[in-house]
């Protein structure tokens, strides 16, 4: 299959992945309803969506979406079902009801939720909309796994090419505490991607 980007860095993938374990591994996932932003290569959806009752992945690039569908179409994964939102976290509301999802994955995709060729300055705020989105469609109890590139390693707000937006892990923690997300997984030593998990208030 043709794909216009570059597939994902395997170390990166780790990140993520470490990060699903820590939490309790794929099983978490297991006849729940999950929301995945941001899917890339479809790497995830492929693993993970046979066990979720409901596995959700939203996407805006057309490029991804035809990805998706060449690859995935729109059908049951074994077992689970599968589903293609097309729709810009930069956008909210994400049409889906409040307390919809058991888990909400964002493995590196807020991140990148800015458009600086648009005009929009590259700042913390940069992503915080799609947060609160998932703060809104998770469950009471639901998780939220999210990995990030960490600006204690960069020591800058962005890359060069202004498509990254690095974050104190402390400042999200914070943020997403104010969403009523508590966190169970915190960011560990200081590394180039770190990644923290979230339970929603009941």
């Amino acid at each position: 299959l043709k794909y216009k980007r570059k597939p994902p860095c395997l170390a990166d993938k780790m990140v993520d992945w470490r990060l699903l374990e820590s939490v309790g591994g794929q099983a978490i996932l297991d006849g729940k309803h999950v929301v995945e932003f941001g899917p890339a290569f479809a790497i995830d959806a492929l693993l993970f969506a046979g066990s979720a009752e409901l596995y959700i992945v939203i996407e805006s690039d057309p490029s991804v979406v035809q990805h998706l569908h060449d690859l995935l179409g729109n059908e049951s994964q074994s077992g689970g079902v599968y589903s293609l939102l097309e729709w810009d976290l930069r956008e909210p509301p994400i049409p889906l009801e409040d307390s919809f999802a058991d888990v909400v994955i964002d493995f590196g995709t807020i991140d990148n939720v800015t458009d600086p060729a648009a005009g929009v300055a590259v700042s913390a705020e940069c992503g915080l909309g799609a947060y609160r989105e998932a703060a809104r469609i998770l469950k009471p109890g639901g998780l939220l796994l999210t990995t990030f590139a960490d600006l204690r390693h960069f020591k800058i707000m962005a890359s060069v090419c202004g498509d990254e937006i690095r974050r104190l892990p402390a400042d999200l923690s914070t943020v997403l505490c104010g969403l009523g997300l508590d966190p169970l997984v915190g960011a560990g030593p200081i590394v180039p991607r770190v990644g923290m998990a979230f339970r929603k208030r009941p």
